[in-house]
């Protein structure tokens, strides 16, 4: 009866995975919902299917960019290391869950951070990593007041960590190719 009882529970909590409207904000935070908000909302009614194709875009996505490591790669353990931060930091995006299990994408965060402080750093990184890290992190209610309302209801945490995640991927890769390019003009 108890494992009934906790399938049932959580079958209601991932009833509704795309947010529309309302002040229920449990599903604003996902992908599902910022995709729809942004784009789909103009093409189909919010439904599971539609919330199905997005996770398996996601899903192959993110085989694309494995099998992409797997040909390119030029150190096998740090592009497992990675993928691994990825999937991670993934999770709180595409359930339904609390604001504080975003914190998985911290390492993310630190992963940024390292780019930022590094002598090699393009001058639009921090242009663009502050409002990425604005968005991840920075809703303050105390310091925003009804600010802080506005940016949960339009899924401001949501956003800044799926910006978080593709700036990172391009970092990573970006770094990738520079790896590849140096061992290339060390090789006789």
């Amino acid at each position: 009866q108890a494992h009934r009882d906790w399938f049932t529970t959580m079958a209601e909590h991932n009833a509704s995975l795309i947010h529309i409207s309302g002040d229920d904000h449990r599903a604003v935070n996902t992908v599902y919902s910022f995709v729809h908000r942004s784009v789909l909302k103009y093409a189909v009614a919010p439904s599971a299917m539609e919330a199905y194709l997005i996770l398996a875009a996601i899903a192959a996505s993110f085989g694309a960019f494995v099998l992409y490591n797997m040909r390119r790669r030029t150190d096998p353990a740090r592009a497992l290391a990675f993928e691994f931060l990825l999937l991670v930091a993934i999770v709180p995006s595409i359930t339904l869950t609390d604001t504080e299990h975003f914190l998985l994408a911290m390492p993310l965060v630190a992963y940024l951070l390292q780019h930022l402080f590094s002598a090699g750093k393009p001058r639009w990184l921090v242009a663009l990593s502050i409002p990425v890290l604005f968005a991840y992190g920075g809703n303050w209610e105390d310091a925003l007041g009804p600010l802080s309302a506005l940016l949960i209801a339009h899924g401001v945490l949501g956003i800044g960590t799926i910006a978080l995640l593709v700036l990172c991927t391009f970092l990573f890769l970006r770094s990738d190719k520079r790896a590849v390019i140096a061992s290339k003009e060390q090789a006789p």
